[in-house]
């Protein structure tokens, strides 16, 4: 894994190149208002607490302020006039709406009951499960390792070698990879299930590292959707 100053200097990039975007969307549409609606999530379960460390975001304030164009904050309930381009004004301070306390276990528990399903650590599954996702003959060795939900326990790995489509023993060397630490309960109930892996990137229910360090679009666009 990166050194946390380089992975909070990318991140600094990334919120000062959103704005940017912004700001040149606004200029090309002629925007009379924006509205920004995704910035109010919160890395809150206390095993992503490493997450929330190094994933820093544009605030509101930041929005506010840097946004060349008038600015409505959307709020519980708040009503904004599609035609006169006015918004409501909250009776509170925009904290006041911010969610402080969360019941985890009724988001958890319909991947819990996956963690301990009948497949065990049988590596058949995972060779079948390759084979029905349809991604084939492509240069990539994925290196799979179930953890306990605060990654510090490894539950289970496997190699898979998607150039020959089979698992392997050991990885090659010379070939590009990926490692993926991933919580158990979360990658059983996405294959069992047959889901995308986008929860698994976005929720984030992985730790990812590749070797060399690039962006394999092709096997994350296919598993994503």
């Amino acid at each position: 894994m990166r050194d946390k100053s380089h992975i909070w200097n990318i991140a600094n990039k990334k919120r000062k190149t959103y704005i940017n975007k912004i700001n040149g969307l606004i200029q090309k549409t002629n925007a009379k208002v924006f509205i920004p609606y995704a910035c109010y999530f919160v890395e809150a379960h206390p095993t992503d607490s490493d997450i929330r460390e190094l994933n820093t975001k544009n605030t509101l304030n930041d929005v506010i302020t840097c946004v060349n164009q008038d600015v409505w904050v959307p709020f519980p309930n708040g009503i904004f006039d599609m035609f006169d381009m006015k918004g409501e004004y909250p009776k509170y301070a925009f904290e006041h709406y911010y969610r402080t306390d969360w019941n985890f276990d009724y988001y958890l528990k319909d991947y819990d009951k996956y963690a301990n399903y009948s497949i065990s650590n049988n590596h058949e599954f995972y060779s079948e499960y390759f084979k029905w996702a349809g991604f084939k003959s492509y240069d990539l060795i994925l290196h799979i390792i179930e953890t306990s939900d605060d990654f510090s326990l490894e539950l289970n790995q496997i190699i898979f070698d998607f150039k020959s489509n089979k698992i392997i023993k050991y990885r090659h060397k010379n070939r590009n990879y990926m490692r993926v630490r991933i919580r158990q309960s979360h990658l059983r109930k996405v294959m069992i299930e047959g889901e995308a892996w986008e929860g698994i990137y976005g929720a984030f229910g992985g730790r990812f590292y590749v070797e060399p360090d690039i962006y394999h679009y092709k096997f994350l666009s296919h598993f994503n959707w």
